[in-house]
């Protein structure tokens, strides 16, 4: 499936709650497994080639990192855009929102799914099954 760097960072984070689910069937668990996988690499792609244009860009601050100098702002900003819009292909997420209602979640300091996660989830699972339908076309 082919989604934008984007669309990964928006759902980052319920992403990472998914790899922490115990699956009712390990065939799911493996598949959500692969699919993380295929994201935390566009993952680091992302956070390397920002960190390299902070370093062209920027300069050095007390305690590390970089700040962006303010005459290279607006190029930092359209390269990062450019970056972020950049379409790859990921694993498809094989489960739908009744999975994740059947399963069980392993963090117990982090507790469940927040009902704007379950909603960008949801938003998610459509997006995709709605790929498959027009790449099938």
């Amino acid at each position: 499936m082919r989604i934008t760097i984007k669309e990964i960072y928006a759902n980052k984070e319920v992403f990472q709650k998914l790899i922490q689910c115990a699956w009712d069937a390990p065939g799911k668990s493996l598949g959500v497994y692969n699919f993380y996988m295929s994201i935390e690499t566009h993952i680091l792609f992302f956070e390397r080639e920002r960190a390299k244009l902070a370093t062209l860009l920027g300069e050095p601050v007390e305690g590390g990192g970089y700040k962006i100098k303010d005459e290279n702002f607006e190029e930092y900003k359209k390269k990062l855009e450019e970056t972020y819009n950049i379409e790859v292909d990921v694993e498809e997420l094989p489960i739908r929102l009744e999975d994740v209602s059947n399963a069980q979640y392993t963090d117990k300091k982090e507790g469940w799914f927040t009902p704007i996660e379950m909603y960008k989830l949801d938003e998610f699972l459509k997006k995709q099954e709605q790929k498959k339908k027009e790449d099938a076309e």
